[in-house]
């Protein structure tokens, strides 16, 4: 099931406003994220995901919004904070490795 599709690339993510893991694009500005929210499953039906997935990685361009879509999108953003930051650090805790690592003194 399609939680979101990235405005840039098509790719498929689990939210709507989150960094893309194939093209890495982020919506930061306002237009970014009101077509990032147009693009999840809080506006569209997972059939009308699926076509804008292929729309978008064939035309390489957003699709246009029916304007019910964007403004139901325009309220979800217009409640989100103004600034989103991605966290550039790194769990290096045991749990982050698949085997355990013993140093030897």
């Amino acid at each position: 099931m399609i939680e979101a599709v990235c405005f840039n690339c098509g790719a498929e993510k689990s939210a709507a406003i989150k960094l893309c893991g194939s093209c890495r694009s982020l919506p930061t500005s306002y237009e970014d994220r009101v077509a990032s929210v147009c693009l999840s499953n809080e506006c569209l039906r997972q059939d009308n995901l699926e076509v804008a997935t292929r729309y978008i990685q064939q035309k390489k361009r957003k699709p246009g919004f029916h304007d019910k879509v964007r403004r139901k999108a325009e309220q979800i953003v217009n409640k989100m904070p103004d600034q989103f930051q991605i966290s550039q650090s790194f769990d290096l805790s045991e749990s982050f490795f698949e085997e355990r690592f013993v140093l030897d003194d």
